[in-house]
């Protein structure tokens, strides 16, 4: 990973309280991943279980209601966790 994650992690409230050995276990067990404009992360309802820190860029989340419509619920953008 690069430097601009572990960077990251060290300014989230979530972590405020951890020392550097538990962002680099945190960071030597997570993975990268790239994704291009207009692709999804992941699809509501979809089974999970993991947490994302986006690095560079920004996320639109979208709720899509029983009727099929689709709402933006809010627009993330880098440092913000989300998933």
């Amino acid at each position: 990973m690069t430097a601009a994650p572990s960077r990251l992690l060290r300014t989230l409230s979530a972590l405020a309280g951890a020392d550097l050995p538990d962002a680099s276990t945190l960071l030597a067990a997570s993975s990268q991943r790239v994704f291009t404009a207009g692709q999804p992360v992941f699809h509501q309802g979809e089974p999970d279980g993991y947490v994302r820190l986006l690095v560079s860029g920004l996320v639109k989340l979208v709720y899509e209601d029983p009727r099929g419509r689709a709402f933006t619920k809010s627009i993330l953008q880098d440092g913000e966790l989300f998933g």
